[in-house]
């Protein structure tokens, strides 16, 4: 591995733990699940997504384009994501504290 290639990649790693932290502070819910789950996703998604287009021999002009496209995309799917998990986690809580409603009142 060269060196553009591990600075490309630090960079990658830090700008998505970056959009990631802002992410799990904007959206709202953010009780509903861990410290580290939103950062991670987008860590995790934007490193997939940088690894896809290297393998891919995205041409090394188009840096700036790349760059943004990544950013976006690591974005949107992680704000995405992060509704998702809100939602399906308020309903997960709230189909249990009926059950648990309902056990009490038939005691």
């Amino acid at each position: 591995m060269d060196t553009a290639t591990l600075i490309d990649l630090v960079i990658v790693f830090a700008s998505s733990l970056v959009v990631g932290t802002i992410l799990r502070y904007a959206i709202p819910g953010r009780i509903k699940h861990g410290l580290l789950l939103v950062p991670g996703f987008a860590i995790v998604f934007s490193l997939l997504v940088w690894e896809i287009s290297v393998w891919a021999g995205l041409p090394s002009e188009f840096g700036q384009v790349a760059w943004l496209i990544l950013l976006v995309l690591t974005t949107g799917v992680t704000a995405a994501f992060t509704l998702i998990v809100v939602r399906r986690r308020t309903a997960s809580d709230d189909t249990m504290l009926a059950t648990a409603l309902a056990r009490v009142h038939s005691v």
